[in-house]
């Protein structure tokens, strides 16, 4: 029975893809993009002012309960 040798050689090939991808992430274009998304997302700014406070509860004193 033969056996298909593969195309590429995957060690080789996953190196150069990394090594590719590394330089695309250094590119100022890529790195500016980056950073936009980051201030946008990732800011902590306003979460604090969507925070609600906490519900004060009234016991209304006329209201009938049950005294286990």
């Amino acid at each position: 029975m033969d056996i298909i040798q593969p195309l590429v050689d995957l060690a080789t090939a996953t190196r150069g893809s990394k090594h590719r991808l590394h330089q695309l992430r250094q590119a100022p274009a890529v790195r500016a993009g980056k950073k936009e998304v980051i201030d946008k997302h990732a800011s902590r700014k306003t979460m604090n002012a969507k925070r609600k406070p906490p519900l004060k509860q009234n016991k209304n004193k006329q209201q009938l309960g049950f005294d286990f």
